[in-house]
């Protein structure tokens, strides 16, 4: 599952990107309903939801701090990079809800006009996530059309009525839908972990390569202290095989999230390599200095020809993948990576 796409030199989150896509469409979607519903104060309402939706943002993103303060204190350029996880939608749902009734109190607007308006956008949003998703090859087909068709034919019947916003009817409609969506997106997580779960019934192809279900290929580097390193001597053992380099913005943030993940897994048999792209580097002193600064325990190899990055047809930097105890590669990421992305990882094999 690729989880991110690269933009010239930037490595972006794909879901994140969508996400933002998909919030555009409920916006759209939500200012044609109240025009359609020739509603009063149409130009508030959506005026005071991208305002809060704006701050909502920011408190998800900079939650982090609350969740993984060390972190952000040894790398500022975390909150970059990283979000503050369900804690932080959390606080930022808390956020919007007594914003948004504070608001209705002031401006004398009924507060079920806010949040009629903000399950209509919600929806919609959720819709196009949907199926931007699976543009995108990153959700099921079966999911994508039931979620799609009953979402767009709900939102098609409530701009077909042009109800005005809060109505006793239309809330009632509204209150509906929103019980649907999470019923559908249960479904969906359900669905979801079943296909992961049959994929890991499977047999997988372990012909040599670099995609999901290939045979993580075979390599010897050497470590820090000169050793010789084999991938296949930890065969047994989960694998995570991190390429990094020292001149790499996101490789230096995410490395406490890699040495957070080594300590708290190794000795659950997890063996974390973290190969260094030796070849642009300047030398291999400045690596070990640069790794006794870090504070950083997990392996380190060095690539000095760039042949098993070449091998692994590593185009941005960081890319991390995760091999199974049998040696077959389950997931690849390209850009920082975080803890709880590991964690995530590792509980899936």
């Amino acid at each position: 599952m690729q989880q991110t796409f690269s933009l010239g030199p930037l490595t972006l989150n794909l879901t994140l990107v969508l996400l933002m896509l998909s919030h555009i469409v409920g916006y759209f979607v939500l200012k044609l309903r109240l025009s359609l519903a020739h509603y009063e104060h149409r130009s508030t309402i959506l005026n005071e939801l991208v305002g809060h939706a704006v701050t909502a943002f920011f408190i998800w993103k900079l939650s982090l701090i609350v969740t993984e303060t060390r972190i952000v204190m040894e790398q500022p350029m975390s909150l970059l990079y990283y979000d503050g996880g369900s804690t932080g939608l959390l606080l930022a749902a808390i956020y919007v809800l007594i914003r948004l009734w504070l608001t209705s109190r002031k401006q004398r607007i009924p507060f079920i006009v806010y949040v009629d308006a903000v399950i209509t956008w919600l929806a919609a949003a959720y819709g196009g996530f949907t199926l931007l998703m699976y543009f995108f090859g990153q959700g099921s087909f079966v999911v994508t059309i039931t979620v799609s068709v009953i979402v767009f034919s709900m939102l098609g019947f409530q701009l077909f009525l042009k109800k005005t916003p809060g109505t006793f009817d239309v809330s009632i409609r509204n209150g509906a839908v929103a019980v649907m969506l999470l019923g559908m997106a249960a479904w969906a997580i359900a669905d979801y972990q079943q296909e992961k779960w049959d994929e890991a019934q499977t047999v997988y192809d372990t012909v040599p390569g670099i995609d999901i279900g290939n045979a993580a290929r075979e390599f010897t580097l050497s470590s820090i202290d000169g050793s010789p390193v084999t991938l296949s001597d930890y065969r047994g053992q989960t694998v995570i095989l991190n390429f990094w380099a020292t001149w790499c913005p996101p490789c230096r943030v995410e490395m406490p999230h890699i040495e957070k993940f080594h300590q708290q897994y190794k000795d659950d048999n997890v063996v974390v390599l973290a190969i260094n792209l030796t070849h642009t580097e300047s030398s291999t002193a400045d690596v070990k200095q640069f790794i006794e600064n870090m504070e950083f325990e997990a392996p380190v190899l060095f690539d000095p020809q760039g042949k098993v990055s070449k091998d692994y047809k590593i185009t941005a930097y960081p890319t991390t993948f995760v091999v199974n105890p049998e040696g077959v590669i389950t997931h690849r990421y390209q850009g920082a990576v975080s803890y709880s992305i590991l964690k995530k990882a590792y509980e899936e094999l």
